[in-house]
């Protein structure tokens, strides 16, 4: 019976090439997550800090209050990590073709 099951699977379960995509994809995510870890460690109660300062004054509830100052550090600090922290490619062929030189 479990060879059967097992035969079914295989047939209708995920290819493997959309097996190595997705392992491929989830480890690349993972790598950039690794890396991005730090810079976000040190950014984050800074724009905290400064998205707190301008949200508290407002006369909302405490749970909205905590959503915007949440979601809009995490699209502050998503962004800085992007433009500042994480070198565009056209930076990096400068600097290597610096080095070259």
């Amino acid at each position: 019976m479990r060879s059967l099951l097992n035969k079914a699977y295989r047939v209708s379960g995920p290819s493997r090439r959309m097996k190595r995509q997705v392992n491929g994809l989830m480890a690349a995510a993972e790598s950039h997550a690794r890396q991005a870890v730090l810079p976000f460690c040190l950014l984050h109660q800074t724009v905290i800090v400064i998205k707190g300062f301008h949200v508290v004054p407002f006369q909302l509830s405490a749970p909205v209050k905590f959503l915007i100052i949440s979601l809009a550090s995490l699209g502050v600090i998503l962004m800085l990590y992007e433009t500042v922290v994480r070198r565009p490619p056209a930076r990096q062929t400068a600097s290597a073709s610096d080095k070259r030189s």
